[in-house]
Order: structure tokens, then C-alpha cells, then sequence
């Protein structure tokens, strides 16, 4: 593989990943490094996530057998952690309504 197609791997990687980890601190799953808090915005997280899904769509014949695999693990991994958050919020809102 040429060094120009391994720099623009390393690229994409880095791109995805930076979604990636703003779609995490987002869903609350990781501490904002700029507040040192970790606070959840559900709408932002589904942001990030459709940013790394048009990429998919857009990208989709012009890449690496890699880079489909970046964005497969990517995207299965952020829509796991969004089911189980939303998961974690009903389950915290019944448990508020039964102590009332």
C-alpha cells in the first residue's frame, strides 16, 4: 500500500474519531475535557452521529476495506451507547415516578 493511501487512512481514522468522541461526551459517556464535566445532550450525540453516517453514505465507494470498518465499528458502538443511555433514562424517570 502507498504511503499517500496509508497518510489518508490515518486521516479518515482521525476524522471519525474525533466525531466519535464528540458524539461520547455528548451521550455522556465521557467527561468534556473542556469543563472536566460530564453532561449529556441526547440531540448533539444524534448530530455527531449522522455526521459520521452522511460520511458513510458519501464515502461509500471510495474507501478502504479499513476505512468501511472504522465507520461499521463506529457508528454500531455510538448506536449501542445511545440505546443503552436512553435505556438509563426511562429506567431513572420510572424509578423518580414510583418515589413520588
Amino acid at each position: 500500500m502507498s504511503s499517500l493511501i496509508e497518510d489518508q487512512e490515518k486521516m479518515f481514522a482521525y476524522l471519525v474519531g474525533t466525531f466519535q468522541t464528540s458524539a461520547l461526551i455528548s451521550l455522556g459517556v465521557m467527561k468534556n475535557p473542556m469543563s472536566n464535566q460530564i453532561n449529556q445532550n441526547l440531540d448533539q450525540a444524534l448530530y455527531y452521529i449522522g455526521l459520521i453516517e452522511m460520511l458513510e453514505v458519501k464515502t461509500a465507494s471510495n474507501l478502504t476495506e479499513y476505512e468501511k470498518q472504522i465507520l461499521i465499528n463506529t457508528l454500531s458502538d455510538l448506536k449501542i451507547k445511545l440505546i443503552e443511555q436512553k435505556s438509563l433514562i426511562k429506567s431513572s424517570e420510572k424509578k423518580t415516578k414510583k418515589e413520588l
